[in-house]
């Protein structure tokens, strides 16, 4: 199946065109998209190539944060991803707080039969039970030193 999106090409968002060759036309390309549309969107791509996770499908948890937000008075930006381990897929991420974050990621998951790894902030009464309101397992990795 060929890929629908001509990385040479330039694009149309709302009638605007974008040069995606330039340089900043990708960052316009992308400014002009709904979060939230982009975010079903992906899902939907995302479940068209991985229908259902195995069971015992290991999915690891994990924040980070961007240290060059871009600007000098910017606020960084912190981002908590869900990646299904044996296919190598990153099954959805947010942008925001990582203990709010996280509960909002699994909601949008089917995680029964599968096994969550997190760091210590899956220790979080809150945290663990939406992981297991998910029908998955947990194994929570906590270094003390």
């Amino acid at each position: 199946m060929p890929d629908p999106i001509d990385a040479n090409a330039g694009g149309q968002v709302d009638g605007a065109m974008f040069d995606t060759q330039s340089p900043g036309g990708g960052r316009q390309s992308a400014a002009a998209l709904d979060a939230e549309e982009f975010a079903t969107a992906f899902r939907r791509w995302v479940s068209s190539l991985l229908p259902v996770l195995d069971k015992d499908e290991v999915v690891s948890l994990d924040g980070k944060t961007s240290r060059r937000p871009g600007k000098p008075d910017a606020t960084p930006l912190h981002l908590v991803s869900a990646f299904a381990t044996g296919a190598g897929l990153v099954l959805g991420q947010r942008a925001t707080a990582e203990k709010t974050a996280i509960p909002e990621l699994l909601a949008t998951l089917a995680l029964t039969g599968c096994i969550v790894t997190i760091d210590a902030m899956g220790t979080q009464p809150t945290i663990a039970q939406a992981i297991r309101d998910r029908g998955a397992d947990t194994a929570v990795r906590l270094i003390i030193e």
